[in-house]
């Protein structure tokens, strides 16, 4: 099962598959920066700085028109918003999860475009 739509995603850029591998090697690299900031906020249990990581993460995975980690990643925003850290803690392990899913699809991609 694959969580990006890569034909919607290619759409969103004009069909440029060299550009879509491109984002996805940026997002391989923000990736672990975006998790810093999200652990960083939910040990200093703060709850603004986690709502705004991870609706930086929820755009990110949202250009790879990754459905399923969009949503994990909004649901963490969303209970970050409403300043139940206890409650947005426990979504964390499964937003990285989803995360690393689609960040393994873009490695997969980036390796057979460049053959």
């Amino acid at each position: 099962m694959t969580l990006m739509n890569k034909e919607a995603a290619l759409e969103r850029i004009g069909g440029d598959e060299e550009l879509l591998v491109d984002l996805g090697q940026i997002f391989e690299n923000e990736c672990p920066k975006m998790f810093a900031e999200i652990y960083e906020a939910e040990r200093a249990e703060d709850a603004a700085r986690l709502c705004g990581a991870a609706h930086r993460l929820k755009g990110a995975a949202s250009m790879f028109c990754a459905e399923k980690a969009s949503k994990a990643a909004l649901d963490l925003e969303e209970l970050a918003r409403t300043g139940d850290i206890a409650s947005a803690r426990a979504l964390i392990g499964g937003v990285e999860r989803e995360m690393g899913e689609l960040r393994a699809e873009l490695r997969q991609l980036s390796q057979m475009t460049r053959q």
